[in-house]
């Protein structure tokens, strides 16, 4: 099964959206499992949110992300996700006065786990 984290941010300003494209896309190899050592992260890509039709909420860029969760659960590596001191610093450094909105979602593909 593959679990998909889809990030879109507007920012107050465009100067440092590409620092912030470069990190996140940095993240597959710097986000290793602390018991397999492997990247839990296996796909990173995003770019300039170009949609048109207005419905993008003024969203400036967006991610998307692809875990690949056939040793552990989705619940399992969102939380780790969020406990990872690499994706913590990245998150840190965007929140307060630089971002104006963030969208946030998951999605799973393929065999659904027990309960979902």
């Amino acid at each position: 099964m593959v679990v998909f984290h889809i990030v879109a941010f507007k920012t107050r300003s465009a100067s440092g959206l590409q620092t912030l494209r470069e990190n996140f896309l940095a993240l597959p190899e710097r986000c290793l499992h602390p018991k397999t050592g492997e990247s839990y992260i296996k796909i990173a890509r995003g770019g300039k949110q170009i949609s048109t039709e207005g419905k993008d909420r003024g969203m400036q860029v967006c991610f998307v992300m692809e875990f690949d969760v056939s040793r552990s659960s989705a619940i399992d590596l969102c939380q780790q996700a969020k406990k990872d001191q690499r994706v913590v610093a990245v998150s840190e450094h965007w929140v307060g006065d630089r971002l104006t909105s963030v969208l946030e979602v998951r999605a799973r593909v393929g065999k659904s786990e027990k309960g979902a």
